[in-house]
């Protein structure tokens, strides 16, 4: 079968306030009525995996927080998309390109992840605490992605080796195809 997704948890992203597949399928065709997320969970993937896709647009805006989110961006709300890949137990170059990011070996699991949260401010004693006192704009939050469970572990990397491929929306399939 080969490397592909094999889970995928989303929170508080856009019209997802938390949503979790698992096994998911390594060919998939994603379909449903206008407005149910299928663009949204493509997006959410590229954010972990599209080397292509700017830093800028990693940044999140207070329309792609979860719109049910009581206090947005001025409360703390903190986005998180995780992506497994697995299908590379007998790939010994998968093996080593994900290495860093590997949470299992049976079978082999890679875990990145996505999070948009507050940024921290360093106090007057050199400690990180999170900024106080003020509703929060879109200025007090940034990105990580990060593979396996060590937020300090960069998968850019990562990113440069595995293939996504995202192809466009059949608005008419018998024509488009």
């Amino acid at each position: 079968m080969g490397l592909h997704i094999s889970r995928i948890e989303i929170k508080n992203f856009r019209n997802f306030q938390h949503l979790v597949i698992d096994n998911f399928p390594a060919h998939a065709v994603i379909v449903g009525e206008n407005g149910v997320g299928k663009s949204n969970l493509l997006e959410a993937i590229r954010l972990v995996l599209d080397p292509s896709l700017p830093d800028a647009r990693r940044l999140l805006r207070e329309e792609d927080i979860w719109e049910g989110h009581p206090t947005g961006l001025s409360g703390r709300a903190e986005v998180s998309v995780v992506i497994e890949l697995q299908g590379y137990d007998t790939d010994d170059d998968a093996k080593g390109v994900l290495a860093t990011a590997t949470v299992d070996y049976d079978p082999y699991t890679a875990r990145l992840t996505y999070r948009f949260a507050p940024r921290t401010e360093i106090d007057a004693a050199g400690r990180q605490t999170p900024v106080t006192g003020r509703p929060l704009t879109p200025q007090d939050y940034d990105f990580i992605v990060f593979g396996g469970d060590n937020e300090s572990n960069d998968i850019r990397s990562i990113r440069r080796e595995v293939a996504l491929r995202v192809l466009p929306a059949l608005r008419d399939a018998e024509s488009d195809l």
